[in-house]
């Protein structure tokens, strides 16, 4: 141990050294601070090129505390929202907790902005890290019970595979976990509890994303008709799937539907809506035309495909 005047002699040191270290040190910019945010977004636009990258860096250091900010910019001045989005999407990407969150919701609500070039510049910033949204997406959305899932190949009329995802009694999500549904990119078919008391407003909400998604609930039947495809004025059967209720009839493909429950000809639309009114276990009253130009009528028992993507018959499965 050093002798007492020796200890007082190596705190002086120290304390001349954090003295020194605070005269000559640059000062440091509190990320988080409004005024620095404000002037970091300036920079981001009108600076040099090493002035707006330490700028964005700045920004993402800031986090979620930026965002409002970086929003109110991008709509007050459009014609330069570009940098300000990429900034976002950079905020995605690097933040995995609530600025990442905070980034991405303010980009999805960008794509519907009034302005084109906002518009456009966020549904750009969505699609370079589909990858990493739809990853952090199923994740979110596994943690709140759902599942999603793949149809096999098999089942599907033109080879490709069918995504869905099953909202059931074991999601805790509700309304707000709706939002990880618009990151997953790729989404055909929505199974949804009606024991869960989502709105179908706010379930239909969700076309804006997926224009031709099918939502089902436990309580709407199928019959097991796939790729069913429009054929003169008639729909004609593509695929029958096996142990399905069309199966088990004996619905073939090539059948050309004349009418389903007393709709006479109805669209492809129309059959699958008029179909989907019947709850498995109920009756669906089909008349078709075969090629061999016989007219047979079917009456078959609604199946369920709630959380499979398979129709099959009987009961939907319990949870």
């Amino acid at each position: 141990m050093l002798p007492i005047p020796g200890r007082y002699l190596m705190v002086g040191v120290l304390l001349s050294l954090v003295v020194w270290a605070a005269l000559t040190s640059t000062p440091v910019t509190n990320p988080l601070d409004p005024e620095s945010v404000s002037a970091q977004i300036r920079l981001l636009n009108n600076g040099t090129a090493a002035s707006r990258r330490r700028a964005a860096e700045d920004l993402l250091k800031a986090g979620q505390a930026a965002v409002p900010q970086l929003v109110e910019q991008i709509k007050n001045d459009p014609d330069h929202c570009r940098p300000l989005i990429h900034v976002l999407s950079d905020m995605t990407v690097v933040n995995e907790q609530e600025s990442g969150e905070a980034a991405l919701t303010a980009i999805e609500e960008l794509t519907s902005h009034e302005d084109k070039e906002v518009s456009d510049a966020a549904w750009e910033a969505l699609s370079e890290n589909y990858s990493i949204r739809r990853r952090r997406a199923i994740d979110a959305l596994t943690r709140l019970g759902a599942k999603i899932d793949t149809v096999a190949e098999s089942f599907a009329s033109n080879g490709s595979s069918i995504e869905y995802a099953v909202l059931d009694e074991k999601y805790t999500g509700g309304r707000e976990g709706l939002k990880h549904l618009k990151r997953l990119n790729v989404l055909h078919v929505l199974y949804v509890s009606e024991k869960l008391g989502i709105s179908r407003e706010e379930l239909e909400s969700l076309r804006q994303w997926y224009p031709r998604l099918q939502i089902s609930t436990e309580l709407n039947g199928c019959l097991g008709i796939v790729g069913a495809m429009p054929f003169g004025s008639n729909v004609m059967i593509d695929r029958v799937l096996p142990g399905s209720p069309a199966a088990k009839v004996g619905l073939r493909p090539g059948d050309r539907i004349l009418g389903v429950d007393g709709v006479e000809a109805p669209t492809l639309r129309q059959m699958v809506a008029t179909i989907s009114r019947h709850p498995p276990g109920e009756p669906v009253v089909v008349t078709v035309l075969r090629r061999d130009e016989q007219v047979l009528t079917f009456r078959i028992l609604a199946g369920s495909d709630f959380g499979t993507g398979n129709c099959q018959c009987g009961e939907p499965p319990a949870n």
